[in-house]
């Protein structure tokens, strides 16, 4: 089966399915017979030098991480991209790979995840292993399996610590105290010291257990690592403790490291700013923080549907109730099964029984 690989942010998840449903109709079109099509391998779509066009690359793709891709022509020369020169690659997928995309596209990640399953047994690319378990997290993730995602996300940025699939790290953001399992899992997790996004999921995991001052030691040495994803991370993390009594200064001071990151990641940090803004009691501020979540990353059904219920307490905060109703009837219609609609279901009851 023909289908696109698309190294853009899982922020972007959204818009890279659409653009991968358009591109593969297109490319149906064209070529009827993808084998032929396939012949001289890989379709490598990348900028041009000046980035203001894109041409075609042909090749058999043999890696592709976040710093680079390498592939093999026709003719057998080895050559290499930066990755940020790379746009999008067309490759062939097993049949269960890309029914496993139709299904994560419509936001069934429990069949999402039986296909992805079936399909790394079969995929025996590196590259392409990487990116069928970076959307094995997120199933793992939306449906509430947070330690397999964790342990998922750990082999991704074992084998590829620079991973374009950074944004999906299933980092907690939450001061609800996780299951005794959950803390056992991340207790093991802080002891990868050769792993510094495994110990930054163990410590986000931690944050609000017994264990906080040891996770707040190893916050504070990992926000000196020389991934700057995972520094200012483990920075925004160490947060949670401090928003509570954190002026609006302090939360100027954070939203400018926060700007540091690529937009994709700003979405927890943005979550921790939004809940400082909201008890100082700026209510625009914190609404627009709150929604960046559900903006910018809406296959976290988690974090989307909390931000959106924060949103809604934010304006709730401006008398501006209409608005209100209306997000927390898109947590209730949108996701239905997360913690957040049971929670919009009551306040809905509230502010009916107010008027």
């Amino acid at each position: 089966m023909f289908s696109l690989h698309q190294p853009l942010p899982r922020s972007a998840a959204h818009l890279a399915l659409i653009f991968a449903v358009f591109a593969a109709t297109i490319f149906a079109i064209v070529c009827a017979n993808t084998e032929t099509c396939f012949a001289q391998g890989d379709v490598i779509l990348i900028r041009t030098s000046d980035r203001a066009g894109s041409r075609e690359l042909r090749g058999t793709v043999t890696e592709y991480t976040g710093a680079e891709l390498r592939f093999r022509t026709s003719a057998g020369r080895e050559e290499s991209l930066e990755a940020s020169q790379v746009i999008a690659v067309a490759t062939l997928k097993t049949a269960n790979q890309t029914e496993a995309e139709k299904f994560f596209a419509k936001g069934d990640y429990e069949k999402s995840l039986g296909l992805y399953r079936l399909a790394i047994r079969e995929e025996k690319r590196r590259w392409m292993r990487r990116q069928i378990l970076a959307q094995m997290v997120v199933c793992f993730r939306n449906t509430r399996q947070h330690e397999a995602a964790g342990d998922t996300f750990r082999l991704i940025y074992q084998d590829d610590p620079t991973t374009q699939y950074f944004d999906v790290i299933p980092l907690s953001w939450r001061t609800a105290q996780p299951s005794t399992g959950m803390q056992q899992r991340a207790l093991s997790w802080l002891e990868l010291t050769d792993n510094p996004a495994a110990q930054l999921l163990g410590a986000s995991w931690l944050m609000s257990t017994q264990h906080q001052a040891k996770c707040k030691q190893v916050l504070g040495r990992l926000a000196t690592a020389k991934d700057a994803r995972v520094a200012i991370l483990a920075e925004s993390q160490g947060w949670r403790t401090e928003v509570v009594t954190a002026d609006v200064a302090k939360l100027d001071v954070w939203r400018e490291r926060v700007l540091r990151l690529p937009a994709n990641l700003q979405v927890g940090p943005q979550f921790i700013i939004g809940q400082g803004l909201l008890r100082n009691r700026k209510y625009e501020a914190a609404a627009l923080a709150f929604l960046r979540a559900p903006i910018l990353n809406p296959d976290d059904t988690e974090i989307a549907s909390d931000g959106l219920l924060a949103a809604g307490q934010a304006l709730e905060g401006l008398q501006r109730i209409d608005q209100a109703i209306r997000i927390y009837q898109e947590i209730i219609t949108d996701y239905q099964t997360s913690i957040a609609a049971d929670e919009a279901t009551q306040r809905l009851e509230r502010l009916a029984n107010q008027n």
